[in-house]
């Protein structure tokens, strides 16, 4: 095999260098174009507020450029905002051992206090807004979320309405703003929030419910039941749905539509309560008692602290000409008269004095009262935040964990 002159030689290594080097920089150049195409989702993306979206991007733009500072620090920030505070905390380690800035991390730690209700460095988070700190969108979002946690509606307001100003698509902040009012009772308002949301986004399922909802609580059933139609399409073997159509299609004075809907949901959860309370108000409205009361007691028994299912039992025992039982459900369902009245009036006191630690552990105790623990016990730590040695907090959270019945013994691993 002849070998090759020099010259030629020169040249085939002077082809072979020109192609390395073209192709690096054609790698190069994808791997640019690449992370700029995922960065531009990812932002898209945190704007809208859309957080399941924006991680998986973060995380393939992570793969891409693994020790890129503003990636973990993106990522670790998108991940606190959903409450996974272990997998924010290494990410923040991580983008610190990249280079990153130690007063961001201490920040991030500030706003996880603040959006979990631990509202202690709150005079601190606004005096960063008032100096215009360039992370303003999240320290209000941080603060919109410990003012709701903390039952703070006003403040809430405030600070949600400056950040809808500054960010007008960012759907969370819409979607928080109704889940105020709706605790508030103020359905009408709720349902205008809502609404809003499943505008902007007509596939916000969590919006949509809460809209449909509100609107069913507050007597718009021809609306309610658009929206239940929509989410029933999507999710048809989810029972509430089919329960909020048979409570839409009742309302509107269609029975055997609700009748349809409700037996639907009872075929897909045969103790599902709403629907319960629809097939015994479906038989109280045409006039026949006696098989409504079998569908109301079931309903009663589960829950004898709702208003309605309550009255509807009240009403069918009455009919039924059993007096004893009746009267003894209507001091009950006074009693739940007087209660709502009760939080109606503490609630409002509470957008007055929302310091007042008292006036939150009432409400605690009402709501642990009538069965509502979740509730009770998140206006409880609402009052411990508030004075972390209130007596009356500790002794109520106190004896609500010495009801709570003993864990079972761990199997014996030998057996």
């Amino acid at each position: 095999m002849p070998l090759l002159s020099p010259k030629r030689l020169r040249t085939c290594l002077t082809i072979a260098l020109l192609s390395g080097a073209f192709g690096y920089s054609g790698w190069v150049a994808w791997q640019w174009w690449q992370a700029r195409r995922l960065q531009d989702r990812a932002d898209s993306a945190l704007h809208a507020g859309d957080l399941e979206k924006a991680v998986p991007i973060l995380q393939e733009l992570l793969a891409l450029r693994p020790d890129h500072p503003e990636t973990l620090l993106a990522l670790g920030r998108a991940e606190r905002r959903q409450e996974h505070f272990e997998a924010a905390a290494r990410l923040f380690q991580a983008y610190l051992k990249a280079g990153g800035i130690a007063d961001a991390v201490e920040l991030e730690k500030e706003l996880r206090a603040a959006q979990s209700g631990d509202l202690r460095q709150e005079k601190r988070l606004h005096l960063y807004l008032a100096n215009d700190h360039p992370e303003t969108n999240l320290i209000l979002e941080a603060l919109a979320q410990g003012y709701l946690v903390n039952f703070r509606i006003d403040e809430a307001g405030a600070v949600l309405d400056r950040l809808l100003t500054r960010q007008p698509g960012f759907l969370p902040a819409r979607l928080w703003r109704g889940q105020a009012l709706q605790r508030m009772r103020n359905y009408q308002e709720a349902a205008d929030a809502f609404r809003g949301v499943v505008e902007l986004d007509p596939d916000h399922d969590e919006a949509r419910f809460a809209l449909a909802y509100c609107l069913l609580t507050d007597v718009q059933p021809q609306e309610a039941r658009t929206h239940y139609e929509w989410l029933a399409a999507k999710r048809p073997s989810d029972p509430t749905l089919h329960a909020g159509l048979a409570k839409a299609s009742i309302l509107l004075g269609q029975l055997p539509e609700a009748r349809r809907h409700a037996d639907a949901a009872l075929a897909l959860d045969g103790d599902h309560l709403d629907a319960l309370l629809v097939r015994g108000k479906i038989e109280l409205q045409a006039e026949r008692p006696a098989d409504a009361e079998p569908w109301l007691r079931r309903v009663a028994q589960r829950v004898p602290h709702e208003r309605e299912v309550v009255y509807n039992y009240v009403q069918c025992l009455t009919q039924l000409d059993k007096r004893a039982e009746a009267a003894k459900w209507q001091e009950r369902f006074q009693e739940i008269v007087r209660q709502q009245a009760q939080l109606k009036e503490l609630t409002l006191q509470i957008r007055k004095e929302p310091h007042n630690p008292k006036l939150r552990a009432d409400v605690g105790k009402i709501f642990l009262d009538i069965g509502n623990e979740v509730e009770g016990v998140r206006w409880l730590e609402s009052a411990l935040r508030a004075d972390p040695n209130h007596v009356a907090s500790k002794r109520l959270l106190a004896e609500l964990h010495q009801k709570k019945p003993a864990p079972k013994p761990a199997a014996d691993a030998d057996r």
